[in-house]
């Protein structure tokens, strides 16, 4: 394969941007066949089914991908009625009412399928690598005409003319599958990372579940008011063995006013992260807070069943819909304390006394009649440094994936504008 230096070639400016002097400027339409009709919905009189001709709708249609979680079915005497729209691996696949802007490529799992009226299928001509085609969709220039059409035209969807008038750079073939080549390797160490972080989260969770019954010494277990936990556990009251912070302060004032605000928007879901906090002098907070000291324990009344907790290692105020939680050091450690009111174990107790009108809440009484369990310090200690190690893993896997994203956006852009040759690039070390 001869490398085609695009970085050193010259560059001209089309309908798309600029691109080297080597690159045509095609219509979609040109180099593909379009396979729907774009009609009334084809599959009246059939109903869908649990399993059959696996039905392709515009949620499946992702960016860059399928996403098949929730897939319908129809019969098989569907086929041949819509014989004419049955899919092949590598279509072209791309919304055309509803989310507007998807596009993904036909795979071995929806070959043999088919498709409903919201979703345009291009059948690539030789000439064009399909990968690359629909890596183009994804760019800002492909981004923009699909969205450019649908303003201009001044309606929520697109036609099938529209997707045959689509302009997409068209390179050497070569380059485009070394194009598609780099991208897709970026993908799939990008979904290999997701997978083993998928993995990770599901190992904290079983660990948690066996931990918080089993503890780690092996001993024999009883029965009590929570379910069965080692011998030399004990089940306590929330309110005898954790303080609830009172007493509000003025966000307006010194020191306050340069603290850190945490309310539930900043305090992810079930990991208790902190996520895009501001202080109240940027965010103009007014009402009552909390103050919270570095190490307390931070924990959403708001909606229970969220599991929002954190464990900030800074002092700040909170909103009054957070409480601040101090644990008596004699009861708890207050990593295991943390740890524990992210468990599924406590999270129950919490959602069973949430309000059951407006918006679901738990407040001090109800919140301190929770039972906790309360092993040996010890024990507490070695039970918190487990589950931080799984999320100390947790946060690696996510930040290598976030890069690989930033990664694979960055290349999407410079190589579909032939700023950066791909064919180089094939020999270097890329992610795996």
């Amino acid at each position: 394969m001869r490398e085609t230096n695009t970085k050193d070639e010259r560059r001209k400016q089309t309908e798309i941007g600029e691109i080297p002097e080597s690159w045509k400027v095609v219509k979609l339409g040109d180099y593909s066949e379009l396979i729907t009709k774009g009609s009334s919905p084809r599959w009246q009189g059939f109903d869908y089914c649990d399993k059959g001709i696996l039905f392709v709708r515009s949620q499946n249609v992702g960016l860059g991908e399928l996403e098949l979680g929730e897939v319908a079915y129809l019969p098989e005497g569907f086929n041949k009625k819509a014989e004419r729209s049955i899919l092949q691996k590598n279509d072209l696949l791309i919304n055309i009412v509803g989310s507007i802007g998807r596009a993904a490529l036909a795979n071995d799992i929806v070959e043999g399928g088919n498709v409903n009226q919201a979703v345009a299928v291009a059948r690539l001509k030789q000439g064009v690598e399909p990968f690359f085609a629909m890596f183009f969709l994804l760019t800002l220039a492909g981004q923009l005409q699909l969205h450019r059409q649908k303003k201009e035209i001044a309606r929520a969807n697109l036609s099938l003319q529209d997707i045959e008038n689509l302009l997409i750079p068209l390179p050497p073939l070569p380059e485009q599958r070394a194009i598609a080549h780099v991208l897709q390797t970026i993908q799939e160490a990008q979904a290999a990372r997701q997978h083993e972080l998928a993995l990770e989260r599901e190992r904290k969770a079983a660990l948690m579940d066996y931990l918080f019954s089993y503890g780690t010494k092996g001993e024999p277990r009883k029965q009590t008011e929570i379910g069965e936990i080692p011998e030399s556990w004990e089940v306590v009251k929330f309110a005898k063995t954790v303080e609830i912070a009172g007493g509000q302060v003025d966000p307006k004032q010194e020191p306050y006013l340069s603290m850190i605000h945490v309310g539930p928007e900043n305090i992810e879901s079930g990991t208790g992260r902190l996520v895009a906090t501001n202080t109240n002098a940027e965010l103009k907070i007014r009402s009552g807070n909390y103050y919270f000291a570095a190490g307390e324990i931070l924990y959403s009344k708001i909606r229970p069943y969220l599991n929002k907790t954190a464990l900030p290692e800074f002092e700040g105020t909170c909103s009054a819909d957070v409480y601040p939680l101090r644990p008596y050091k004699e009861h708890f450690e207050r990593k295991f304390l943390f740890q524990f009111l992210l468990s599924r174990q406590f999270n129950i107790q919490a959602i069973s006394h949430q309000n059951r009108t407006g918006i679901p809440k738990i407040n001090r009484v109800q919140l301190g009649s929770i039972f906790l369990l309360e092993p040996p310090l010890p024990e507490q200690v070695q039970i918190a440094e487990i589950l931080q190690a799984c999320d100390t893993k947790i946060a690696a896997l996510e930040g290598e994936t976030e890069r690989l994203d930033e990664l694979f956006h960055a290349m999407l852009d410079e190589l579909m504008t032939g700023k950066r040759s791909a064919v180089s690039l094939i020999d270097a070390e890329l992610p795996n």
